[in-house]
């Protein structure tokens, strides 16, 4: 019966995968990195790391650790003044996935333009359309996806998808960047997650990363713009379905919730709100 059953949703998956095509792309105007900013925290942070250095020179502060790997993420965006780009393959909806969401969104709140660029491979593992249609309708948010599947939310579908038109669905984007406001950036192997900060439940990852200042700044910039603007773009709204909104008030609601009921040790709980960052950033460089 198992083995009947999975023939059927094999021929069903595959059938609507035959009959299905992307929907019409929301018109996208070409968007652009902004000025680097000169004034805050990030500004002083890059001229410290900076000093003492030749013109046209690049500083890189390594991240070893899991513990730092979060907090120098927590640090850039809860310092961010002006903008935050972001680029990324994979964005858990999990206890730190949501802690770094509510933070970006705090960062929205207060006027930091947010500009989200994720790789559509294993979103229906993480969150979902309309999830994600409720964060780009923050004002101050944008959202894309890269290279998006035909079918969403179904993991078989998507496997199918693979195997059927494997040249263009494994084009994937497996860059991990942030930048706050033009000046600092986290490059890094690592993706947002339980696992890859030390809080998984059965399993954690160790990655290298670094924060970087200075003259490879505005190649970062120019190549997060180039993903941006590419032709494999898609806007979030593009896939959400009439009848299945979520307001972004119910979105953040819903979040905060699940983050405070995930049972984790209290001396490694991690606080929801903005913290200053002046101190550890001012070590750091």
């Amino acid at each position: 019966m198992n083995a009947f059953r999975f023939v059927v949703s094999s021929i069903w998956v595959i059938a609507t995968v035959g009959c299905h095509t992307l929907p019409d792309p929301v018109t996208l105007e070409p968007g652009y990195h902004q000025k680097p900013s000169s004034h805050g925290l990030i500004a002083a942070t890059s001229r410290k790391m900076q000093g003492g250095k030749p013109a046209g020179a690049s500083a890189i502060i390594p991240i070893k650790s899991n513990k730092d790997a979060i907090e120098m993420r927590l640090a850039l965006i809860d310092s961010a003044e002006q903008s935050l780009d972001i680029q990324l393959f994979i964005w858990m909806e999990d206890y730190t996935g949501r802690l770094l969401m509510e933070r970006v969104l705090m960062a929205a709140d207060r006027g930091v333009s947010v500009r989200i660029l994720m790789d559509d491979l294993v979103l229906g593992i993480s969150y979902s359309d309309k999830q994600l249609a409720a964060i780009q309708s923050h004002p101050n948010v944008e959202f894309r996806l890269y290279n998006p599947h035909l079918l969403r939310e179904h993991m078989l579908a998507r496997g199918v998808d693979m195997l059927m038109d494997g040249g263009q669905r494994n084009q994937r984007m497996h860059n991990k960047t942030i930048i706050a406001d033009g000046r600092l950036a986290i490059l890094s192997g690592r993706n947002i997650g339980d696992h890859y900060f030390g809080y998984g439940g059965k399993y954690n990852l160790i990655d290298f990363g670094g924060l970087v200042s200075g003259h490879i700044l505005p190649e970062i910039n120019r190549g997060f713009d180039r993903y941006w603007n590419s032709e494999s773009i898609y806007d979030v709204r593009a896939f959400e379905l009439a009848g299945r909104k979520m307001s972004l008030e119910e979105f953040r609601r819903e979040a905060k919730h699940d983050f405070l009921r995930e049972k984790v040790a209290p001396e490694r709980r991690l606080d929801l709100g903005r913290k200053n960052w002046s101190d550890y950033l001012n070590r750091a460089a």
